[in-house]
């Protein structure tokens, strides 16, 4: 604001959110801050609008007040999920990954058993009571191999987990 932009009456305060003195030159990434008890200009960083990324779990966090970039943060992005901050740079946690794809596995193997544990529960209690068909005999235990396939696989293996087929998988071959 110019001399003559403005005119303020004797014994007025100034207008809320001015100041009599120019603030100083601003380099880029810094804002000027008038500090009213002290009557003076201070710069403070300005990451208002950037993205960080929290090393503790590389999640990207927006700055949206006038700060330093906060404690626990880079301006680097983790490049994979399974990705942690050694203290300089972004790198793979293979055992994090391991961990993670054998949880999903395991998840995987228990709805499988779950699903089939469900086909036979009719045809288990017909066999209980005598009363299966010879037909129905057999699907019994072609579910009840495949359950224990499911049991009996080791899902902690680096290499790709194969799955064994769905027994109607199987017949429509």
């Amino acid at each position: 604001m110019d001399k003559s932009d403005a005119y303020i009456l004797p014994h007025n305060d100034l207008p809320a959110n001015c100041a009599l003195l120019p603030p100083p030159e601003i380099p880029a990434g810094h804002v000027a801050v008038f500090d009213e008890r002290n009557a003076e200009w201070s710069l403070a960083e300005d990451h208002r609008r950037e993205i960080v990324y929290d090393i503790r779990n590389g999640s990207p966090v927006l700055i949206t007040q006038l700060c330093t970039t906060p404690k626990h943060t880079v301006n680097i992005a983790p490049s994979g999920q399974y990705d942690k901050w050694n203290g300089s740079a972004w790198v793979k946690d293979e055992n994090a990954e391991k961990i993670a794809h054998l949880e999903k596995a395991i998840t995987k193997r228990d709805y499988l058993i779950d699903m089939a544990c469900t086909m036979i529960r009719e045809w288990h209690s017909e066999l209980l009571l005598g009363s299966i068909s010879d037909e129905d005999k057999n699907k019994l235990q072609i579910w009840i191999d495949y359950i224990k396939a499911l049991k009996s696989m080791d899902l902690t293996s680096d290499s790709c987990v194969i799955w064994p087929m769905l027994p109607d998988e199987k017949s429509s071959d």
